[in-house]
């Protein structure tokens, strides 16, 4: 089974506009059929009032190889 490289729990994220704890929350369903979901909020060391939060959708299959002849 394939997994996101971060797993569940809180990461710290340095991007070019600054420092972010992330949390990754696996949820126990998913709106779209054949996909995981998680749940991810993001918040900046220096705002910590305001979040960013989505939802992630994830594919439960790997995608089929290059060579398949099914894949598009």
């Amino acid at each position: 089974m394939h997994r996101s490289p971060l797993g569940a729990g809180v990461h710290v994220v340095e991007t070019r506009s600054g420092r972010y704890r992330v949390a990754l929350i696996p949820l126990p369903a998913s709106a779209i059929p054949g996909f995981r979901a998680s749940a991810v909020q993001a918040v900046r060391s220096d705002t910590p009032g305001r979040a960013i939060r989505l939802t992630l959708f994830e594919r439960e299959l790997p995608f089929p190889a290059p060579d398949d002849l099914d894949a598009a």
